[in-house]
């Protein structure tokens, strides 16, 4: 048994000899071998890096679209570029339409209600059903010859678009007197398009329903009433004459509309009116 232990151990003393002189061979191979790694790792990294970045930027570039504008669809459909447009472009915006008639198409466009006048199929006016969260900015149709700058026409009274457009525009209504039950009046004012502006017309209503609409109505009515007497203000014969238009501007300075219509050739009440 003695003599296997220690054959044994004689063996052990021999690999491990052979085993240190192997490494002691092969060590400056593997230092030399470290080395070159650690000298080309870095390049080859750089290298990769440049190579990553530039194939990102190129797939950036490669996925970039044009900018959709942005803003509310009533800012979108209320421009001059959609006066004289075709319906189909206007209901890439709008979507179909909620009720149609001979003339006009009116559509639901968050939560407002907007009427399209259509001729030949194109538009030629459009109309907005003015409330605190439907308005548009008047300016981008009006920008020249006028004093100042419109306010938001949901914000917008009479009175301030007078001040605006130098007391221009034409009142009239559709009744003052004896309407009838059930019949829900208007007033309105148009501004008729001037070159500068190509020839954009503006009508501003208010429904006669709220108080302070109803008394600048009687206000204007009871200016007239006396001195042209009733059947002339039953028949709205005040649509056919400027007589009392200063009258009328008066009254309603400080209504706020509740609708407004652009376009060209806009008709108001005065194209009822025969010689």
């Amino acid at each position: 048994m003695v003599k296997l232990v220690t054959a044994s151990l004689v063996a052990l003393a021999i690999l491990t000899g052979c085993s240190d002189k192997k490494d002691q061979n092969a060590s400056p191979v593997a230092e030399q071998n470290t080395t070159e790694v650690s000298s080309t790792v870095p390049q080859t990294t750089a290298t990769m890096a440049v190579d990553t970045n530039s194939a990102v930027v190129e797939t950036n570039a490669t996925m970039v679209k044009p900018t959709i504008p942005t803003g509310s669809k009533l800012s979108q459909i209320f421009t001059p570029t959609m006066l004289g447009s075709t319906v189909q472009y206007l209901e890439q915006v709008t979507g179909v339409a909620k009720n149609s008639s001979k003339g006009s198409k009116t559509y639901l466009v968050q939560g407002c209600e907007v009427t399209a006048g259509i001729s030949a199929g194109a538009v030629k006016s459009l109309s907005l059903k003015v409330s605190d969260k439907c308005s548009f900015d008047l300016n981008a149709f009006l920008a020249n010859g006028m004093n100042g700058t419109f306010p938001p026409v949901n914000k917008m009274t009479f009175g301030q678009f007078d001040t605006v457009t130098g007391g221009k525009g034409r009142y009239t209504a559709d009744c003052l007197w004896l309407c009838g039950n059930g019949y829900t009046q208007s007033a309105f004012e148009k501004l008729a398009g001037s070159r500068m502006n190509g020839f954009t017309d503006v009508i501003l209503g208010v429904t006669l329903t709220a108080n302070d609409a109803l008394d600048a109505s009687s206000s204007w009515k009871d200016v007239m009433m006396p001195k042209e007497g009733e059947d002339w203000v039953v028949d709205a014969k005040f649509n056919c004459t400027n007589k009392y238009n200063a009258d009328a501007q008066k009254a309603f300075q400080a209504i706020k509309i509740t609708s407004i219509t652009i376009g060209n050739g806009l008709k108001d009440g005065s194209d009822k009116c025969t010689p």
